[in-house]
């Protein structure tokens, strides 16, 4: 059997996936107050080889990827704009997450580019689970043995959980645990490709197992509700069995929970995602605990949002403006990061933001309903990528440097924008071919009806 041939591009693609994956692992290199990390140097370079390797650089507008594109380059200029003349920007550090938005738009616009091979979107999206389980196992690891990573803030005496750094808990290559298992969650879309096979649900155990000892509350949450969209929206369709399954499925879980209220149980001392859940909710209804304080946060956000004009506090203002203006909830990150985006970069870039991500479902749902096989899995994957992505980002304290996103955002689109092209030209095969077998009379009837 002839070897497989690895071209530039299909190496380019893989090496900025595996460093978007793990942008900082502890290598950094300063120069004019300026830290090279991996990841920068490695998207530096990725633009650089993509130029000199493809010579023709393609944008087509109908392509979801080139919305999504144009918008980075929207962003990064608005962006820079506003790092100049808005009020509660500091300029260094609004510099590095300004930097963060146009590393995104540079790793949109070479995968744009370097996706358009079959074989190097599989690559990629391999090169996506297998790294995901190295982190799963590295997460396992720590989580027995106490031992974390340089770049964990179990490694910094300043952080808040330095003191608990012997406890059950994982990093990973992240600082935090919600930021790792935010990371571990939003890679978790590539598990639904079938062609993966049973070592997939090891995978999705890892996580879940992650996600639990970490307390990742919403990360959990957003597992759960897309296995229910799942199987009560997508699985089974609109047909009869499928109502049916959907309907004596809520009526067993309203019958369940209706005995268990009159039972009277107390679910708030349950060490899992219903006790978490439970006394997340208790602890808010009693003006105490993490969930109680994030509202009271959103809540002054907001405020800030509004007496800005709609436009926005600028990069890296959320944080200055509220360490300057204190917030009830004592807190100076956003944990939303929809909010994070609406409150530093105004309503355009929020609204158009949202937009995409609306017409990203929209077209992995019409991909998942109307192909099958390889392309249906790729419209799933769209489907559970936007659903943890939206409500997995709610998790971590800021969400905006976090490079994988605009890595999963490029190979979700890159593989929408082929599946919806190849799977669109073989369901029209198959319509033309069942016209056939009805003779030319049938046909005829059906053609005038």
């Amino acid at each position: 059997m002839k070897p497989r041939r690895i071209s530039g591009g299909n190496l380019i693609a893989v090496c900025l996936t595996a460093f978007s994956i793990i942008p900082d692992i502890g290598i950094k290199y300063a120069t004019f107050g300026f830290t090279w990390t991996v990841y920068r140097l490695v998207v530096l370079l990725s633009f650089l080889f993509t130029i000199i390797i493809k010579g023709k650089l393609y944008f087509t507008r109908k392509k979801l990827l080139n919305k999504w594109m144009a918008f980075m380059a929207f962003w990064s200029i608005d962006g820079i704009a506003f790092l100049f003349i808005g009020k509660y920007s500091d300029f260094h550090n609004g510099f590095i997450e300004w930097l963060s938005v146009f590393n995104g738009f540079i790793t949109i616009f070479v995968l744009n580019n370097l996706l358009r091979s079959r074989q190097n979107r599989r690559s990629v999206i391999q090169t996506i689970y297998w790294i995901l389980n190295i982190l799963l196992v590295f997460g396992v690891i720590e989580s027995f043995t106490g031992w974390h990573w340089i770049t964990s803030a179990a490694r910094d005496i300043k952080s808040g959980i330095y003191e608990y750094r012997s406890h059950r808990f994982a990093t990973g290559l992240m600082y935090n645990m919600n930021d790792f298992s935010a990371q571990i969650t939003c890679l978790s879309c590539v598990l639904v490709d079938s062609r993966l096979g049973k070592k997939r649900v090891v995978s999705l155990l890892g996580v879940m197992y992650i996600n639990f000892i970490n307390d990742a509350t919403t990360c959990t949450f957003a597992i759960v509700v897309f296995a229910l969209f799942y199987i009560l929206i997508l699985c089974g369709g609109k047909t009869s069995k499928a109502y049916l399954f959907r309907s004596v499925f809520w009526v067993l879980v309203a019958s369940m929970a209706a005995l268990l209220f009159a039972l009277g149980l107390d679910f708030s001392s349950r060490n899992d995602f219903i006790g978490a859940t439970v006394r997340q909710i208790t602890n808010a209804q009693r003006s105490t605990g993490s969930l109680y304080r994030r509202l009271l946060m959103y809540k002054d956000a907001l405020t800030a949002w509004l007496d800005t004009g709609m436009l926005g506090l600028g990069p890296s203002g959320f944080a200055n403006y509220f360490n300057t203006h204190a917030s009830a909830a004592n807190l100076v990150n956003p944990h939303a990061f929809l909010l994070e985006i609406l409150v530093q970069y105004g309503i355009i870039v929020a609204g158009c933001f949202v937009y995409l991500l609306a017409i990203t479902y929209k077209k992995a749902r019409k991909t998942f309903d109307k192909t099958s096989g390889e392309f249906r899995d790729q419209g799933l994957m769209g489907i559970a990528f936007v659903f943890l992505y939206v409500i997995a980002s709610f998790a971590p304290s800021s969400f905006i440097g976090y490079s994988y996103q605009w890595m999963l955002i490029a190979v979700v689109c890159s593989q929408l924008d082929f599946s919806m092209e190849k799977g669109g030209l073989l369901y029209a095969y198959i319509c033309a071919y069942w016209l056939w077998l009805l003779g030319p009379k049938r046909r005829q009837k059906l053609i005038q009806e």
